[in-house]
């Protein structure tokens, strides 16, 4: 409450406290590791657990040598560093299990720092957030073949965990017809708005909808405190910001409703990718569109989806790339995604 009035009374006052208190994280808090277990499930529960014996192979089968080498440095990390619930309070740690992954490599650090300094003078963003998956990385189609991305020119992309309009800014210049949001959060979808604006994106290029994600449509509403986070999740249920109620549906029932043609879907929903897919067949199957899916948040996610989608699509290159540069605290694990796409995008010109 006090935060809150601050903000609105005092703002200079306001920014000077969360500089404090951000320069007292960065000196003080701890940093060591952790795997979030709270989003769906304890990978280490999952990976111990006599029937997921085969899951890391089947993840890998198929995919090129980085997307294997990540694979096995991120089921390293969820075996060697606690749950969240068991984290430590070490303020310093060394000798990163696995080792670095290439987007953790110092030199090339330096260089995605580099790049967004370009992106915030760029864009205007409320707040100022500006993180590198999204702003450097593009969710994986930074590093995309240019056929694939000739593929998705002027088609519907679904943007699938909106959040502030970020992802939308960026993949606005890889020529979408129209941009899908879906977000569930009311305070999200106000910054949103405020975020195309300020960046020239006219209403006709986007549409918003507030929904949650199911695998089917009879799941029912689910009453949410509106935290307006990046991390705003079906599985978060205690916190002191009120409550919205928000209806949840398959993406099939999104994309005949609203009479979409996705060529591409990225997805970042805080650990309901899997029921996306589940509840996507026929949108999936019919429009075969790029993906980029977060699949870091729970075992389901990171372990399931791939070999789904693999049965279900067929001829599809399949990549894991880690998208964050960081390797304290769930960073060391953050910003994993599942990138595909199908190969007849590769054919002719």
């Amino acid at each position: 409450m006090l935060g809150k009035l601050l903000k609105e009374y005092v703002p200079g006052l306001h920014r000077l406290a969360m500089q404090i208190n951000k320069w007292y994280i960065h000196n003080f808090q701890s940093k060591s590791p952790y795997i979030v277990d709270h989003l769906g499930g304890s990978f280490k529960t999952y990976l111990n657990d006599p029937a997921s014996a085969d899951v890391v192979d089947k993840l890998k089968t198929g995919m090129d040598k980085e997307s294997r080498h990540t694979v096995d440095v991120i089921v390293q990390r969820m075996l060697t560093y606690p749950d969240t619930k068991d984290r430590r309070t070490d303020k310093n740690f060394s000798n990163v299990a696995g080792g670095l992954l290439a987007a953790e490599i110092q030199s090339h650090k330096r260089l995605v720092n580099k790049h967004l300094k370009v992106s915030k003078r760029r864009y205007k963003m409320v707040p100022r957030k500006f993180d590198e998956s999204v702003f450097y990385y593009h969710h994986g189609m930074r590093g995309l073949p240019s056929r694939v991305l000739r593929y998705i020119e002027g088609s519907d992309f679904i943007d699938c965990g909106a959040y502030i309009g970020d992802s939308a800014l960026v993949l606005h210049d890889y020529g979408c017809r129209i941009m899908y949001s879906i977000e569930m959060s009311k305070k999200s979808i106000e910054k949103y708005k405020r975020n195309m604006k300020l960046n020239g994106i006219s209403e006709h290029k986007y549409e918003i909808i507030q929904l949650g994600i199911a695998d089917r449509d009879d799941r029912g509403p689910i009453s949410l405190p509106d935290t307006g986070s990046a991390g705003f999740s079906v599985f978060r249920h205690t916190s002191k910001y009120d409550f919205i109620e928000v209806e949840r549906k398959s993406l099939d029932y999104i994309v005949d409703k609203y009479k979409i043609h996705p060529k591409l879907i990225k997805a970042d929903i805080e650990g309901a990718a899997k029921d996306l897919v589940l509840g996507g067949v026929k949108a999936l199957t019919t429009y075969r569109p790029v993906l980029s899916l977060a699949i870091y948040h729970n075992p389901g996610e990171f372990f399931e989806i791939k070999p789904y989608l693999e049965d279900l699509l067929g001829d599809y290159t399949f990549m894991v790339r880690k998208l964050d540069s960081a390797v304290h605290l769930n960073h060391i694990h953050s910003e994993v995604i599942l990138i595909a796409y199908p190969n007849e995008t590769l054919g002719g010109v």
